[in-house]
């Protein structure tokens, strides 16, 4: 029987990591999956959700609300690859990308908050437990500004997990 969830005893938030890289690999098996990683007490905090409501798919938490119906972070019975960077308080200096592409640029400004865990398969208090599978999960307790560092992580998994990443850039970006 395969554990659903995971708590771990370890806060993302905006005040013990103000630079924060969360890379995932994961197959949703529905439409309005849940939550694939995260931690939120009902104060939009940290987290990555396909929700059951227009203001909900497809989204990322911004620390005042959603960023939502990005492209690619989820499709029911497909496999992907996300990297979410939290680049607090700097004006466009969040970014979301999906099988190596960059989909979302955003600000990120978490409130100071040190009372959540972690949390693995699901996100918080509101019960968005994700229907799906989780393979790995990297979390980096710093922003990973070098495109070379990120796309390393990302085509390490992509090889490990059989995943084809954009290569729409082409050159050393993309070949």
């Amino acid at each position: 029987r395969r554990q659903r969830q995971m708590c771990i005893r370890d806060s993302i938030s905006a005040g013990t990591h103000p630079g924060l890289t969360v890379i995932a690999v994961y197959l949703p098996n529905i439409n309005n999956a849940g939550g694939v990683w995260g931690e939120d007490d009902n104060g939009w905090d940290r987290f990555i959700l396909d929700g059951n409501t227009t203001s909900l798919n497809n989204m990322v938490s911004n620390g005042n609300g959603a960023e939502t119906n990005i492209t690619g972070i989820f499709n029911a019975g497909k496999p992907v690859l996300t990297s979410v960077l939290f680049g607090e308080d700097i004006t466009n200096g969040s970014s979301v990308y999906a099988n190596g592409e960059l989909v979302h640029t955003f600000s990120s400004d978490h409130a100071v908050e040190s009372s959540n865990n972690f949390q693995i398969g699901a996100i918080g208090l509101n019960n968005y437990n994700f229907n799906g599978d989780v393979a790995e999960i990297i979390v980096y307790s710093d922003i990973l500004n070098s495109d070379s560092k990120r796309e390393k992580i990302e085509s390490y998994l992509a090889i490990k997990y059989g995943l084809t990443l954009d290569n729409s850039a082409g050159g050393t970006t993309g070949d």
